[in-house]
């Protein structure tokens, strides 16, 4: 009876851990630099609010390093945000976010380890956390990226769990509920009419809509709460 139950116990484990672990596909994750044009939509008026440099480097230790930049005339200054996390399982090793009202560092490595700092006033704040072995979760910096790199098909569902810092509350593991895969074609400036998946997510009450590339997996747009933002790609 004990070889019975043991043998049930492993069966339901082993099914609990392959159900945990999300496939991606690595042969999309490559070096690339991209720049995406940030809107703000009112009716029919579209305003464009700045533009964000994106980059993803692959080192020769293996790690994945992703930065994002944000320039707008509306701010004194920039707003970076940069990531290192693993190739081989995405995982997350360090975010550094900063502008002209905070800066925010995350370091993963057997705690995760959070300080935040108001440039304003100089308060500082810190928080740790402990590390979840059994949730494989990522960066909420990077689920973007992420997101592209899955083998996505039409009606493809899928949840990633991300650990997002906010020093005013003491929630920081989230869900990314991937809702709707479809098929679309979108007009670009310069490449012509491209095949794309539309991907719906949900991260909280956020809907975020991406139209990737289904030959390169290259974002080509992005529309948050129903376009009142969009974000498109600059060719």
């Amino acid at each position: 009876m004990k070889n019975i139950l043991a043998i049930i116990v492993i069966t339901i484990v082993t099914t609990i851990n392959a159900q945990s672990k999300k496939t991606f596909q690595s042969k999309w994750i490559k070096n690339e630099n991209y720049t995406m044009l940030f809107y703000a939509v009112n009716d029919t008026t579209k305003v464009e609010m700045g533009k964000i440099k994106n980059s993803i480097e692959l080192t020769p230790s293996d790690y994945i390093k992703q930065s994002m930049i944000f320039s707008s005339p509306m701010f004194k200054s920039d707003f970076k945000d940069n990531s290192l996390y693993t190739r081989k399982t995405l995982t997350p090793i360090l975010h550094i976010s900063s502008n002209d009202k905070r800066s925010i560092q995350i370091i993963y490595k057997g705690s995760i380890k959070c300080s935040y700092i108001d440039m304003q006033n100089g308060k500082k704040q810190a928080h740790t956390e402990m590390n979840n072995s059994k949730l494989l979760y990522y960066d909420s910096s990077t689920y973007q990226n992420i997101i592209r790199w899955l083998p996505l098909k039409e009606g493809y569902k899928e949840e990633l769990d991300v650990y997002n810092y906010d020093p005013n509350t003491t929630i920081g593991f989230m869900k990314v509920k991937i809702t709707d895969v479809s098929h679309d074609n979108y007009k670009t400036q310069k490449s012509g009419i491209r095949e794309v998946f539309r991907v719906t997510e949900f991260f909280g009450e956020s809907k975020t809509v991406h139209f990737i590339d289904k030959v390169d997996r290259r974002l080509w747009k992005v529309e948050v709460n129903d376009g009142k933002v969009i974000m498109l790609r600059q060719e």
